[in-house]
């Protein structure tokens, strides 16, 4: 009984830390390669009663084909960060001032990510009686924010760089779209969807209802897409359609399609 009183004791300190944690926002930010605009301010709160040590550092950040984050090296050349480390006061508000110093004339967007960790204290080593369980807690919390650094001129122009077709291990059908962004800043397909007919040439059946699919419809995309870099979405093959060659167009608000 004494061991679950532990454990649940353990968890009420657990969600109490995690309810009453600092915040770190916003989680997106962009700014300028230069002029005015070529520095953000975050905002870092402390509602918790006692003091947190904190360090503020920005990496570099990509995106392999299938979306998932990699966050690189430490920008230390690219960035100042004031303060980047400091003991955060109980019930204390600050803003942390990011500010960009490296290339100015950059053509294509850079990504990063803004890193705020708390940093570990060792607990003390305290003697404790052999004959309870003895539970330590220390909660480190960390927030991970998204920073594009953009030219002075930009737009993202994405659209279908391969469409592919294959069987998974269990027998069933799939379709693999290639999305590449060719423009210099990152963009999202957020409002579009892929008109999907078959047959290998346009409007080969007219008679098929085509099989619209969007951004609830598709995992991940409505995420962003980084500059010069692709997507791959993966769709299970749709019921309504014929197995074998199709096309597959991507589309911009789309209500009726015919």
């Amino acid at each position: 009984m004494k061991f679950l009183s532990n454990i649940l004791a353990v968890f009420i300190i657990v969600l109490h830390s995690i309810l009453n944690a600092y915040t770190f926002s916003p989680p997106v930010a962009t700014m300028s390669a230069s002029g005015n605009n070529s520095s953000f301010t975050y905002t870092i709160s402390n509602p918790e009663e006692r003091p947190i040590p904190i360090e503020i550092t920005v990496h570099e950040f990509k995106k392999d084909i299938n979306g998932n984050g990699i966050v690189g090296n430490e920008a230390y050349e690219d960035f100042i960060v004031f303060p980047s480390q400091f003991i955060f006061k109980e019930g204390e508000t600050k803003k942390i001032l990011v500010r960009w110093i490296g290339d100015p004339e950059i053509q294509i967007e850079k990504t990063y990510t803004v890193r705020c960790r708390e940093l570990e204290i060792p607990l003390e080593n305290k003697e404790t009686d052999t004959r309870d369980i003895s539970i330590n807690v220390n909660i480190i919390i960390g927030y991970d924010a998204r920073l594009y650094v953009k030219p002075s001129k930009g737009n993202s122009e994405i659209m279908i760089d391969s469409i592919k077709t294959l069987t998974d291990e269990n027998g069933k059908n799939q379709i693999i779209i290639s999305c590449l962004n060719k423009g210099n800043i990152h963009g999202k397909l957020r409002g579009y969807s892929f008109i999907i007919m078959p047959g290998s040439e346009k409007n080969q059946f007219p008679e098929f209802e085509p099989i619209i699919l969007n951004n609830a419809d598709v995992p991940g995309m409505g995420q962003a897409i980084l500059a010069q870099s692709s997507r791959k979405f993966i769709i299970p093959w749709p019921e309504k359609l014929p197995f074998g060659k199709i096309n597959i167009e991507l589309k911009k608000n789309v209500y009726n399609f015919k």
